[in-house]
């Protein structure tokens, strides 16, 4: 008492179809993750760039205000 032809096949498209979803998902997953590391990286060297600016501004202030 098998199971009919169709319904072999209506089981295997919703196994590749189950399949395919799943593999979007987390290859979104994945490159969801990559763009978050990526822009992390990013907001460090901002902030970074952002402390450098002030420093070398309060540095040049100094050097001007102390003549």
């Amino acid at each position: 008492m098998g199971l009919p032809g169709t319904e072999k096949g209506s089981i295997l498209l919703t196994s590749i179809y189950t399949i395919v979803v799943l593999t979007l998902i987390v290859l979104g997953a994945v490159t969801l993750a990559q763009l978050e590391g990526v822009m992390g990286v990013r907001h460090g060297r901002s902030l970074q760039a952002a402390y450098l600016a002030e420093g070398a501004i309060d540095m040049a202030r100094a050097t001007i205000f102390s003549c």
